[in-house]
């Protein structure tokens, strides 16, 4: 069966990552004025196949990260509302080499892709975010380190994870 267990062992145990290019970054911030807190921060992620050759295949994967601050600007009631500090999504486009690719289907890449395009592609997505988030006027905002988890559906897909900034 083209889509086993075994198939996706046997291309991550023969692939190789050999470059990575950022492919879109879209960011935009509202710093706030004083020092206000960054209260939530709404991770996204996805990753698929955008090509395959002779040679290998790429992958776009992409995340969506939203730092929101609940002591934002009073509402006409008096209460606060949600403050949007940061809102970034970022392409990062990977190219791995993989022999003897003809043995696999566009099926087995997706399936590889899904999991570890978003794993290969994290740690440029950390430093991106950090750098991004200081260069707005922001509190740099550290990602956590990304952790594998079972998929929802058997065809993975977009997943959205909720952190909290810790105060420094």
């Amino acid at each position: 069966m083209s889509n086993s267990p075994q198939r996706l062992r046997e291309i991550i145990d023969s692939v190789e990552l050999s470059g990575v290019r950022l492919r879109e970054l879209v960011a935009s911030g509202s710093p706030p004025k004083g020092k206000v807190p960054i209260t939530s921060v709404d991770v996204g992620h996805s990753a698929r196949v955008i090509d395959k050759t002779a040679e290998g295949f790429d992958v776009a994967a992409e995340v969506r990260v939203r730092a929101v601050s609940a002591a934002g600007p009073r509402s006409g009631g008096g209460s606060r509302r949600p403050l949007t500090m940061l809102s970034v999504r970022a392409t990062f486009e990977l190219h791995y080499r993989l022999p003897k690719i003809d043995q696999f289907s566009m099926r087995d890449l997706s399936r590889f892709s899904n999991v570890n395009g978003v794993y290969n592609a994290w740690p440029y997505w950390r430093e991106l975010i950090q750098n991004v988030s200081v260069r707005m006027g922001l509190p740099p905002l550290i990602l956590p380190v990304f952790r594998i988890s079972r998929p929802r559906n058997q065809n993975g897909g977009l997943r959205t994870t909720s952190a909290r900034q810790e105060k420094r």
